[in-house]
């Protein structure tokens, strides 16, 4: 295994982290692979926000379920959709921009994760950890009133960054198999129910024996439960508010 794919393999979410700041070099270098993230037609569909105040990192928690380790690790960043810049780019050429359309709306939701996803492999190959947290998108209106985010600009997920506490790490969660996830052709149902039937069995297995966060449920229960209501019920209106008409 080369040295990339250990890195991938090796990467998981940290929920306890050190006080310890982050050199401005490995900052800086998590920053530029962002930047050098690919995207749908070199368009650049994102922008991202560097939180390192206190009192900020202390708000963001609070807008998102209180999750602790915001506040624990040295940066959080927030990587937002952002059709500002090429609206405005776009005035100066005469050209009327209109993202508010879904299919744009997933352009930089897809620009998004591949941002974050490279954001997360870079801290990792640096000693660094990270977790993703989604759940900043309950509270889009405050959180673009806090960060001065203008029209067409729309915070889509927030990632925490810091050295984890070496006395809280955990194994990385199992994933699903192959068989469950991954078909050559066509869809393919024949194994899907027993794949997941005995991930599930290897998920309970995982959770009983997980230091300081043991749950008793199992992939199905968590997963079908958090898909079976309307977890935002806000998000439309937000995304509204944000400039996004959702026109057909």
């Amino acid at each position: 295994m080369n040295h990339v794919l250990e890195t991938i393999s090796n990467r998981h979410s940290v929920r306890h982290y050190l006080p310890t700041p982050v050199e401005a070099e490995r900052l800086q270098a998590v920053i530029e692979a962002y930047r050098l993230a690919p995207n749908s037609i070199n368009g650049q569909q994102t922008s991202l926000v560097v939180i390192q105040d206190e009192q900020r990192k202390a708000k963001m928690m609070e807008w998102a379920w209180g999750q602790p380790y915001i506040g624990q690790a040295p940066v959080f960043f927030v990587i937002c959709l952002d059709y500002h810049r090429i609206d405005l780019a776009g005035q100066a050429h005469g050209i009327d921009v209109q993202p508010d359309n879904l299919d744009a709306l997933v352009t930089g939701f897809f620009d998004g994760g591949l941002a974050l996803q490279n954001m997360m492999i870079a801290a990792e190959s640096l000693g660094l950890s990270t977790v993703t947290i989604g759940a900043i998108r309950g509270h889009i209106d405050e959180i673009r009133q806090e960060l001065g985010l203008p029209q067409h600009v729309l915070p889509l997920v927030g990632l925490v960054m810091g050295y984890a506490d070496p006395n809280t790490l955990v194994t990385p969660k199992p994933r699903l198999p192959q068989e469950a996830t991954v078909f050559f052709e066509t869809y393919d149902e024949t194994s899907l129910v027993k794949a997941v039937q005995d991930f599930d069995t290897e998920i309970l297995a995982y959770n009983a024996n997980r230091a300081g966060q043991k749950s008793t449920a199992g992939w199905v229960e968590k997963t079908a439960s958090f898909y079976s209501k309307n977890v935002n019920p806000k998000f439309v209106a937000q995304l509204k508010n944000a400039g996004f008409e959702l026109k057909e």
